[in-house]
């Protein structure tokens, strides 16, 4: 099956810290760059159905998502890191800031289905039979970590499991 995600990559979470640091992005930002962050719906395309599986793109960015996504179908998956739709805008707040946008809240979905050109939304990988669950990156193949924290109605403890 493919994954897809609608919205953009840690879009939500790089206008917030816009916000909050703007005094120092202004330094190497211009004001209308950080304006123009500011004028991006947040939102991806909204869904005229329910996909069976899918999951928010909250805390933990598109890489926890993934992962999540992932354990609710059980199954492998693979996605490519140049297909995660993401503004330059984050890409420059996230540098000075020193945060990894895959990381960070965005504001979208991302769903399982059969075929997923002409859905809402972009194809970011695919869904595979093994355990394995990778990026596909500029560096070459990396696996996803399991998120350190479960969602909030899940945690219970500080301490990770072995």
């Amino acid at each position: 099956m493919d994954v897809i995600m609608t919205g953009y990559a840690g879009l939500s979470a790089s206008k917030e810290m816009a916000q909050q640091e703007e005094a120092f992005l202004r330094q190497t930002l211009s004001h209308s760059f950080l304006q123009s962050l500011q004028s991006i719906p947040e939102e991806g395309e909204p869904l005229s159905f329910q996909p069976v599986y899918w999951e928010p793109v909250e805390r933990g960015g598109v890489f926890e998502a993934l992962w999540n996504l992932a354990e609710q179908a059980q199954t492998g998956l693979q996605a490519e890191l140049a297909r995660i739709p993401i503004r330059q805008e984050t890409i420059e707040v996230c540098e000075r800031l020193d945060q990894n946008p895959y990381q960070l809240p965005s504001g979208g979905i991302l769903y399982l289905a059969e075929n997923g050109n002409g859905l809402p939304g972009t194809v970011i990988g695919r869904t595979h039979k093994a355990k394995a669950r990778t990026i596909v990156g500029y560096e070459g193949v990396r696996y996803l970590d399991k998120p350190r924290h479960g969602k909030p109605e899940e945690e219970t403890s500080d301490v990770d499991p072995v």
